[in-house]
């Protein structure tokens, strides 16, 4: 029971002062896995697994911290509004029909059996006629 204790307290120690793992770091891992089985690009993989690695015993906080900030605004902000807006589709495919602007490529929606009606697109004020 004291070598367990002591294992304890020495990664106790060797953990403090570390940045430990964050969402950029879960990201690495789960992409590292991916390409391992996807596309047997194992060189690919192992980088991947030892940047997240390196970025959860790193010391250096304030900047794996920036790191992690730039992740989540630049990349997983987007990946999770395409989730949402997708998922958001699929709950309402029964009350409304979605399509894109001809000229600016702006989604848009509009009520289903409305028969045929006017839309003003709000980004560029174009008028389509929709069918729906």
């Amino acid at each position: 029971m004291n070598f367990l204790i002591k294992v304890k307290q020495k990664l106790t120690r060797f953990f403090h002062g570390r940045y430990g793992a964050d969402q950029l770091t879960y990201f690495l891992l789960i992409l590292s896995i991916i390409i391992t089985y996807i596309s047997y690009g194992w060189i690919a993989s192992y980088l991947l697994l030892l940047l997240a690695i390196f970025r959860t015993l790193s010391k250096n906080i304030p900047k794996r911290r920036a790191e992690g900030d730039w992740f989540n605004k630049n990349i997983w902000f987007k990946i999770k509004r395409l989730f949402f807006n997708t998922k958001n589709r699929i709950r309402q495919r029964k009350e409304f029909i979605y399509f894109k602007c001809p000229k600016c490529r702006k989604q848009m929606r509009v009520p289903k059996n409305k028969g045929k009606i006017k839309v003003t697109c709000p980004s560029c004020q174009q008028i389509i006629i929709k069918k729906t």
